[in-house]
Parts: C-alpha cells; structure tokens; sequence
C-alpha cells in the first residue's frame, strides 16, 4: 500500500524509492531556510533601533556644534567683533535650530549692526517664554526704535520691564546686558530722566553684581548705576567693597570719597581723600581735568564725581566752580544734589545772579512754578541792563513758568520779551503759538508762530503736535490728524499728544479710535477724571479741552 505522509500537506503520496538520504537533505534545507528568515527578521529589527540612534547621534552632535559656534560667537562678542560674532551665532542656530540663546545673540548682533529688520523678524518668530521674556523683549524694543516703530516699540519695552522684575535667572552676564540695553530703549523713548530709568534697571544690576563672584565690572557698573539713581547708600556699599579689596587703588578711594561727600559725610571722605595723595602727590591738582575730560566723553556720572572733588579739594572754589556742578546735576535731573550744591554756594556766593538764575531752573524742573516763576522775577529786577542774563533764553524760562503757574498775562508778556530779543528763538515762537491756541486766542497769529518755529526746528514733535492743535482750534481736524500721527511716531507715550489724537479722532467720528487713545493717555499718566469723562461722552464728538497747555 502506499505510505502517506501526514507532514505533507499537499496530500501526495510519498514515494516508495525515497531513502533516508533524501529525507535528511529536504530536513537540512528547511532548517537552513527557517535560520534565514530569523536573520533577515533580525536585521530588520536592528535597522529599526539604529537609526533612531543615529538621529539622536546626529542631534547630539549638532547641539555640540551648536554650543561650540555660539561659544566663538560670545569671544568674538567680547573682542567687539562683530560682523564675526553674527557669522558664529547663524551657524550656532543652523545646527540647532532650536536654541533660544543663538537666535537672541544672533539678534543682539542684527541690533547692533543696524540690520533692524532681521532682527525683529527674528525676535517676532520666538516663542514667548518666561526664561527669557526680559531678554526677548528688550531686543524687540531697541529694534523697533531703528525701525522708528515708537509705540511698538515701548510697548516691547514695558514688556521687558515687566519680565525683568520678576526674572529668576542666575546669570549676571544676561541681566546686566538687559539692564543697558533698557537703559538704551529709555534715552530714546521714554519721557522719563536717565534718574528716573536708572532706578527702574538698578535692582537688575544689583542682582548682577550680587550674583556675580568676586568683584568686578558688574559690581562697578551696579555702584555707577545707583550714583545715577540717586540711591548713594548702595553706590556706598559696592564701592567700599572695591576699596575694602584693594585698599591702595586711587580711583577706587576718589569715588568712594565723592559719594561720601555728596551724601554728607565729609569726614570720612577726608579720610580717603588723604591716602589717594598719599599714594600719589598732587592728586588734587588733576581734579578739574579729569572733571572735563569726562563730560567731554560724555561720561556725567563719572564726570560729576571728579567735578565733586574738584570743588571739595579746592581752597577757594569760585562761583564758576559751583554753576558748573550744579549745572551738571541739573542736566541729569539729579534736582536734590543740585540744591545742596547750591546751598553750599549760596554761603559764599549769596548775592550771585547766576545761581539765583539756577535755583529758578532747579524749581522748575522740580515741578514748583510759582517759586520758580519769583526766582525769574528777583533775577529780572536785580539784573537789569544784564543781556547776558537777560537774553532770550531766560525770558523763554521765565514765560513757560508762569504759564504754568497759571500767570497767563505775566507769561505772554515774557514770551513776547523773548521774541523781541531773538524773533528766530523757536522755542518762545512755538510755546506762544501753543498757548493761544490753547485758549482759542490768537488763532490765525498763532498758527503763524508755529509754522514759523516748525521751520526753524523741523520735524519737532512737540511743534507738529501745537500746528495740528491749532489747526484743529480752526475748525480743520482732518489736516489736524497727520501732523499728530507723525508726532506720534516720534513720542509715543506722550499724554498730550495721545489726548489730542482723540479729540482729533472724535471730531472725525472715529470713536473707537479715540477711545483708545483715551485709555493710552490714562495709562500714561494723563488726567484720569477728564479723560474718563470723554471716554463715556464716545460716540459723541468729545468736547474741546480748556485746561492749561502742558510744558512745551
């Protein structure tokens, strides 16, 4: 009978001339037949775990490189080079597209370069995010001002303050290049004194110097940051640490010194004063030097220190020695120092014109009108015949502070005064222009005066604002609306100007437009009441303001 093969699926019968050789053949070449497949299946397995490996491996190396580019970037950085420092920080961001820190430095480079655009793009395609908000937004603003994008551009800044305050990072490095970098955003936007935006920065700098090991530029930077900021304890504080350090280095003991002196401590200034000559004679001598070498370099906290020891060194300052630091003060909008200095000249100068001149400055800037507009009055009386004291300069000082002072007659008087000495003075032709337009006076005369002083100083901001309120006053709003567009651009946060951009807007019937430069107006410190008051009076036509001009 025929034998049949259960292992056979095909059913056919086995045949009878088979031998065992055969058999042990057809059983080795399934073996080897099953062994090759478990090695194709084998190495289809590990193709699959190798090349997320070697992606990884790629990656990995690509941050390597990434890390290794942006490390030339920053000595490059260091060098101030450049162009070289853009060139490494691209080729960090080439090979990890992903890293936050080459695509900020990448931009600190386009800012610097003046490459403004690719900066912005570049600093508008990251991602928001709390590690470095501060940093992000800093850099926008200062690109925004290249690209002349003024309200962007503090709003980027307001931004970077926000983030700043509440950044907790460890790198002194980065929070003190944000620092200068808003202390620059603030020179070119804000309304603000370099007092005023220096203390704002200052805890970022103090955290820097604090954070930073051992003493160095960070901690003197911190020292000459709160020296601008009128905070003199913390100047104290870091500059005795770089004394108490190395207690033989001279500029360290001047500085020191002239902190102490204007924060009224005389004798211990002495003191350090004595060990700077004893380490080198006749210091003293180059005092007044040094003084203007630094304001010649544009450095005013430095330049104020040495002007400080000039005048505390010398054994009989005269009232040139006085006006010029207090002068200095004053520009700085350091109003308390400027009082103390002249206070100190008074006692050896108290019949002198030019600081009673000053003081009538100093109130003004402080805000004080009516003592300043009777400081302008003595000076007027007591010097006549006096037109060097007496100029056009002077009776332009002395009109705004008794506009202001809600004088309006002794103020024209003083305005027309100024014009009569110098009908080219674009300062008095504006304000008296702005000052009967303000009070519907005048209107076809003012006009005049404006588009005079708009001539004489074009493009000023606070000019094309006055030229459209006047014409706004006559009844043409729509020629009113580009002129404060285009100051706007220039002044952004201007409460004034924002208030007359909707009254502007609200006489065209654009509401919302004037609403919301309302709210601007508010948010930067206007009037609250009345301008909440022509919020609610939208969609009507706001009414005419009748308050009194702002400073012009």
């Amino acid at each position: 009978m025929p034998v049949w093969d259960q292992s056979k699926r095909s059913g056919n019968r086995k045949s009878p001339s088979i031998n065992a050789a055969s058999v042990a053949a057809r059983t080795a070449i399934r073996s080897v037949s099953g062994i090759r497949r478990k090695v194709r299946a084998f190495l289809a397995l590990l193709s699959l775990v190798a090349f997320p490996l070697i992606a990884a491996e790629s990656a990995r190396s690509g941050r390597v490189e990434s890390a290794l580019s942006f490390a030339e970037g920053r000595r490059a950085d260091g060098l101030g080079l450049t162009h070289i420092a853009l060139q490494a920080y691209s080729r960090a961001l080439e090979f990890d597209p992903s890293s936050r820190q080459a695509a900020l430095a990448k931009a600190a480079s386009l800012v610097d370069l003046g490459r403004a655009e690719d900066a912005r793009a570049l600093l508008e395609s990251l991602a928001l995010s709390p590690e470095d908000e501060a940093e992000r937004s800093t850099l926008l603003c200062l690109a925004l001002i290249q690209c002349k994008q003024g309200e962007a551009a503090s709003l980027a800044q307001r931004d970077a303050l926000t983030a700043l305050a509440g950044w907790q990072i460890e790198d002194p490095a980065r929070l003190a290049r944000v620092a200068e970098g808003l202390l620059r955003s603030g020179a070119s936007l804000s309304r603000k004194s370099q007092r005023e935006i220096a203390s704002s920065v200052l805890p970022a700098f103090v955290r820097a110097a604090d954070l930073n090991i051992g003493l160095g530029g960070f901690t003197l930077r911190a020292a000459e940051i709160a020296l601008v900021a009128d905070d003199l304890p913390t100047a104290i504080r870091y500059f005795r640490d770089f004394v108490d350090e190395q207690p033989n280095e001279v500029s360290f003991l001047e500085q020191l010194a002239a902190v102490l002196i204007l924060n009224d401590q005389p004798t211990e200034a002495d003191a350090l004063l004595q060990r700077a000559e004893n380490e080198k004679p006749s210091r003293s001598n180059l005092y007044p030097v040094m003084a203007n070498l630094y304001e010649e370099l544009n450095v005013p906290a430095r330049a104020e220190i040495y002007r400080v020891l000039a005048l505390h060194t010398s054994p009989k300052p005269t009232v040139l020695d006085y006006l010029r630091l207090a002068l200095m003060q004053l520009k700085q909008n350091q109003t308390r120092r400027t009082h103390h200095t002249l206070s100190q000249a008074a006692l050896a100068y108290p019949d002198s014109l030019q600081l009673l001149l000053v003081r009538g400055l100093t109130e003004k800037a402080e805000n004080q009108m009516s003592e300043a507009a009777s400081s302008f009055a003595q000076v007027e009386r007591l010097a006549k015949g006096k037109s060097d004291i007496l100029d056009a300069g002077f009776y332009f000082e002395y009109g705004s502070a008794c506009e202001q002072a809600g004088q309006p007659q002794r103020s024209e008087a003083a305005l027309r005064r100024a014009l009569q000495l110098n009908p080219n003075h674009h300062q008095s032709l504006n304000y008296l222009g702005y000052m009967w337009a303000e009070r519907n006076k005048n209107l076809p005369e003012a006009l005049i005066l404006i588009e005079k002083a708009l001539s004489l100083s074009p493009e000023n901001p606070a000019y094309l604002d006055s030229q459209a309120w006047a014409l706004f006053r006559l009844g043409n709003p729509a020629a009113a609306r580009p002129l404060i567009e285009e100051a706007l651009k220039q002044v952004p946060d201007d409460p004034t100007l924002l208030e007359h951009f909707g009254d502007v807007a609200s006489r065209l019937g654009l509401e919302n437009e004037a609403k919301d430069a309302y709210q601007k107006a508010i948010q930067q410190g206007g009037s609250r009441v009345p301008l909440q008051d022509k919020i609610r009076m939208q969609p009507s036509h706001s009414q005419e303001r009748n308050t009194a001009p702002s400073s012009r």
